[in-house]
């Protein structure tokens, strides 16, 4: 998480074309859980502020047919990359998503607290 943020803090936001989606890891399907699903990561062009031209590979990747967004070959993509290395980049519609979801980790994690509080006190006031 410190490294996330740390890229976060020092990222320039960029935009870029998708020249070719590049397959990578495998996920478990959450509906059958016996399948495996190919994860592909856009391979983008872009050019950096200093005027320099970069082809660079996602880290962030989607399962082909996930509704959005489109990695369609040719389409434009908002990114983020590192100043420092231009090649570490992110797909930005997921650079904010792992906040999300801390904070949905969180939200459930109170959830959880909060149901086993009434079940104590259900259990010592019977």
């Amino acid at each position: 998480m410190r490294l996330e943020l740390r890229f976060r803090r020092r990222a320039i936001r960029a935009t870029g074309r998708v020249v070719a989606l590049k397959p990578g890891g495998t996920l478990l399907r959450w509906v059958d859980y016996e399948s495996w699903d190919v994860r592909y990561f856009p391979v983008v062009e872009f050019t950096t502020r200093q005027g320099r031209a970069v082809r660079a590979t996602s880290s962030v990747g989607r399962r082909r047919g996930t509704p959005l967004p489109s990695h369609r070959i040719g389409s434009k993509i908002p990114i983020a990359y590192d100043p420092d290395d231009p090649t570490t980049v992110r797909w930005r519609p997921f650079y904010g998503s792992t906040l999300l979801a801390l904070w949905g980790c969180l939200a459930s994690g109170a959830v959880c607290v909060a149901a086993g509080i009434v079940f104590f006190f259900s259990v010592v006031t019977s």
